[in-house]
């Protein structure tokens, strides 16, 4: 076999091995992420009784609907401010765009994507 050949099968062999590393490392977050969502984690403590001991937290700015979200996506809803400001509602609307907003702040739940894209304008 000529050296250009034997060059290009090790080329092609290195990027497939790289590109099976990645998808495998997004298939495992994806993976992370439904198994969130799902809730088939306990986040509560329960006592030997099986009653809930945790307080459950009535963020003021959120519905029931939005809570369970974040709380299913990791997010603790009490660190989240209780107002917002016009600069964080501007950046927000940047971020997704005015009629998602306006969705989101009428008690639609964000996808995880929009958390991602509008989180840094909260921080």
């Amino acid at each position: 076999m000529n050296s250009k050949l034997k060059t290009f099968f090790m080329v092609i062999g290195i990027i497939s091995t790289i590109a099976l590393i990645i998808i495998i490392i997004v298939i495992f977050g994806v993976y992370n992420i439904i198994k969130n969502m799902t809730g088939s984690y306990t986040t509560a403590p329960i006592n030997t009784d099986g009653v809930n001991t945790e307080e459950v937290y009535d963020h003021p700015a959120l519905s029931e609907d939005q809570e369970q979200t974040l709380d299913k996506l990791g997010i603790d809803v009490s660190t989240l401010p209780t107002s917002i400001t016009p600069e964080q509602q501007a950046c927000a609307v940047e971020k997704l765009g005015q009629d998602r907003v306006l969705e989101i702040v009428g008690g639609a739940s964000p996808s995880a994507i929009e958390l991602v894209k509008a989180g840094s304008c909260f921080k």
